[in-house]
């Protein structure tokens, strides 16, 4: 993929500010900020039907949601919480050679800027990655680069935009030293921007506690005091709270990496529960992208991703379950995320 170099700054404060920008060039929000969808494996399939899949959902995600960007999500585990070693699974892991298939159609055929997003599943006891703590951390460490490796040669060979190497990472948020090292020994083969996913809780001020990358990002799920009867004005203005005591110099390198609710009441309550169940309203979907698509055009992030696109879906006979956007207006709310991000400047003179 062609890398746009930034034009030369133009003033000595330009150049004082670009020497401190934290982004690469072709990194996320390089250019501005991006809508980006999440396209998620949930299981590994032949090369054919990746071929055949990717082809319906990414023309979904580029011609109908109008994006600009696209996270390839699979699945990696842990066997249990406290193991020291990371597992992959042949029935439900795409493979690396699935994701290049996925990825050369994406730049290629779709101008999509790609990232790449592994999701961590405990085997046992819990499904969440948060609850991950291994008994050897150096061992666990060295086999999450090894089960990382080929994709960072996939992702290297097709020069992505961005490799999110971990998201929600919890227990492991304070091996410092281990992540710098994964890091530094990933940059041997992936020559992009590194970054990861934060949950909320360790991000917002003062509690944040992230690995020390140039970009970062989190999940948002908080949840909002409203009733399924909030215009979108409230919901806006409940949304854009968190954020407001954030310094600027962090907001610049944050996307949101995953974010998404269910169309149903009182889904406000309780966002990062997708499958709950209740009367829908696709208000309350609508509503939360566009407050997060308002947001990051108000405090300057550089991106939003929104929570998801199957590979296998078949977006114009989309499944009704509750936190699917495809068919109802939440998908009409991220194609209109763009024209907020980037709004046209008002025309001088003439008619209004």
């Amino acid at each position: 993929m062609s890398r746009i170099q930034p034009p030369a700054p133009a003033t000595a404060a330009a150049a004082a500010a670009a020497a401190v920008s934290p982004f690469t060039p072709g990194s996320i929000g390089a250019n501005g900020p991006v809508v980006g969808v999440n396209l998620y494996a949930v299981d590994n399939y032949s090369a054919a039907q990746t071929t055949t899949d990717a082809k319906r959902t990414l023309s979904y995600i580029k011609n109908d949601l109008r994006a600009g960007a696209v996270d390839i999500a699979w699945n990696f585990y842990n066997p249990t919480p406290t193991a020291s070693n990371v597992v992959t699974s042949k029935a439900t892991t795409l493979t690396a050679a699935d994701v290049a298939i996925i990825t050369k159609l994406a730049i290629s055929t779709y101008h999509l800027q790609v990232e790449y997003r592994p999701m961590m599943f405990v085997q046992k006891d819990t499904h969440w990655a948060g609850t991950i703590n291994p008994e050897k951390p150096a061992a666990w460490f060295a086999s999450f680069y090894q089960a990382n490796l080929p994709y960072l040669k996939v992702a290297q060979r097709y020069h992505i935009s961005e490799y999110v190497m971990a998201t929600e990472m919890v227990d492991l948020t304070s091996q410092d030293n281990l992540w710098a090292a994964l890091f530094a020994r990933s940059a041997k083969t992936y020559k992009g921007q590194i970054s990861v996913t934060a949950h909320q809780a360790y991000y917002f001020p003062p509690h944040f506690k992230v690995p020390a990358t140039r970009l970062t990002g989190f999940d948002f799920y908080e949840s909002l005091k409203l009733p399924p009867t909030a215009p979108l004005k409230e919901v806006v203005a409940d949304y854009e709270k968190f954020f407001d005591k954030t310094p600027a110099t962090q907001l610049r390198r944050t996307a949101i990496q995953e974010t998404g609710i269910a169309a149903v009441d009182g889904a406000y309550q309780n966002p990062s529960n997708l499958g709950l169940t209740g009367t829908i309203n696709q208000a309350v979907q609508y509503n939360w992208i566009i407050a997060g698509c308002d947001a990051v055009h108000k405090f300057d992030l550089r991106g939003i991703f929104f929570w998801k696109v199957d590979l296998a879906d078949r977006p114009l006979r989309p499944a009704h379950n509750p936190g699917n956007f495809e068919g109802r207006t939440g998908a009409t709310a991220i194609a209109a995320c763009t024209s907020i991000l980037h709004p046209r400047p008002a025309k001088k003179g003439g008619k209004k």
